[in-house]
C-alpha cells in the first residue's frame, strides 16, 4: 500500500533522490520540502562545501578518502529525517506538556534544514585551527605579545 501511494506520488509530483556512500539513498518524497532543499543546495555557501574535504588532511595518507562537507551536510540532513521521523507521534501531549517541547512538523522541518547548513560557516582545515585558538586564549596577554 504505501509502495502504491509513492508510485502516486511520483507521477503528481516532484521526488528527490540522492545516492551517498554511507546513507545509500536518500530520498525526499514530500514536494515542498524537496524544492526547499534543492533551493539551499544550489547556494553558493553550501556548493563551497564540495570543494572542503570532511577528513582534513586524512586523504594524503588514505586516498580514497573523498568525503567533503557537502556529503557531510546531506547525510546529516538524512539522519536528521530518520531523528525526527522516529519521534513523529511519540512526543507526549496532554495536561502540564509545555509546547516547546511538542514537536511540531514545522520544528521537525527546521530541525532538518539546520543538520544541512551547520557547516556552511566552516573552511578548510577549521578544525585543525581549534587547538591553537584554544591556546592563543589561554595565554595572557604578555605572553602573546612576546610569541
Amino acid at each position: 500500500m504505501a509502495h502504491r501511494s509513492r508510485t502516486r506520488h511520483l507521477i503528481g509530483g516532484e521526488y528527490y533522490v540522492f545516492r551517498d556512500a554511507v546513507h545509500n539513498l536518500i530520498a525526499i518524497d514530500d514536494e515542498r520540502e524537496g524544492q526547499d532543499l534543492r533551493r539551499l543546495l544550489r547556494t553558493r555557501e553550501l556548493q563551497r562545501l564540495r570543494r572542503i574535504k570532511q577528513t582534513g588532511l586524512a586523504f594524503l595518507v588514505y586516498p580514497s578518502l573523498e568525503n567533503s562537507r557537502f556529503s557531510h551536510a546531506l547525510g546529516t540532513f538524512a539522519v536528521a529525517k530518520k531523528v525526527t521521523t522516529a519521534l513523529e507521534g511519540r512526543t507526549p501531549q496532554g495536561v502540564g506538556m509545555p509546547k516547546s517541547l511538542v514537536l511540531t512538523p514545522e520544528v521537525a522541518r527546521a530541525f532538518c534544514f539546520a543538520a544541512l547548513v551547520h557547516d556552511a560557516g566552516h573552511g578548510p582545515l577549521s578544525h585543525v585551527w581549534e587547538d591553537f585558538i584554544r591556546e592563543q586564549s589561554a595565554q595572557s596577554p604578555s605572553e602573546k605579545s612576546r610569541a
